[in-house]
C-alpha cells in the first residue's frame, strides 16, 4: 500500500527526519568525546580545556540526546511555519462549462 503526498508532508516523525536527528546526535557525541583530545593536543585553547575538563564519563550520550531532541525540534518548527495557514481562497471555480 502506497502512501500519497499529503500522507508524507504531514508525517512528523518520518525516515528522512529520524535520520537526520540521529546523524546530529551522533555528531554532537563525537564532538563530546574529541573535545579532550583536541585540548590535550593544544587545538581550541583555554576554554576548550576548560570545558574539556567538566566532561564527564557519559556526559557525551546527554549531549547527543540534547542534539538529537534539538534538531527534531528545530525540524517540527520549520514544518509548522511553512504549512499552509488555510487562509487563502478555498473553492474552486469549474470554468469547463
Amino acid at each position: 500500500m502506497t502512501a500519497s503526498k499529503l500522507d508524507e508532508s504531514t508525517s512528523f516523525l518520518s525516515k528522512r527526519r529520524l535520520g537526520i536527528a540521529g546523524l546530529a546526535a551522533v555528531i554532537g557525541c563525537v564532538a563530546c568525546c574529541a573535545l579532550p583530545f583536541f585540548a590535550a593536543a593544544g587545538i581550541g585553547g583555554g576554554a576548550a580545556a576548560a570545558v574539556g575538563h567538566l566532561l564527564r564519563p557519559g556526559s557525551e550520550l546527554v549531549i547527543g540526546g540534547i542534539v538529537f531532541a534539538a534538531t527534531l525540534g528545530i525540524m517540527a518548527l520549520r514544518s509548522r511555519l511553512k504549512r499552509p495557514t488555510g487562509s487563502g481562497p478555498s473553492c474552486r471555480i469549474d470554468v469547463s462549462r
